[in-house]
C-alpha cells in the first residue's frame, strides 16, 4: 500500500514546489529570431495574395523585432 502511494506523492510535491519558481538569476534568455527574421520586399511580377503576405510579414517584423532593434542601436550609441 504504502509502495502505490509514494510515487503521487513525490511527482505532487514536485508539481506543488515548481509552481511556486519565480525564475533562475544569472540566465539571460537571447532571441535570436530578429537576427533571421527581416523586412522583405515585393517584386512587381508578384500576386496580389503573395504582395498581402509581404505586407503581413513586414508588420509582424514591425510588431516583433523594430523595437528591439532600435533599443539595441540606441545602447550602442549610433546615429
Amino acid at each position: 500500500m504504502l509502495a502505490k502511494l509514494t510515487r503521487p506523492a513525490v511527482l505532487l510535491s514536485g508539481f506543488l514546489l515548481t509552481g511556486c519558481a519565480t525564475g533562475i538569476s544569472g540566465i539571460e534568455i537571447t532571441d535570436t529570431a530578429c537576427k533571421s527574421f527581416k523586412p522583405i520586399s515585393a517584386s512587381k511580377s508578384d500576386t496580389e495574395p503573395t504582395k498581402r503576405q509581404v505586407i503581413g510579414h513586414n508588420k509582424a517584423w514591425d510588431a516583433i523585432c523594430a523595437a528591439k532593434i532600435e533599443k539595441r542601436v540606441a545602447s550602442v550609441g549610433w546615429p
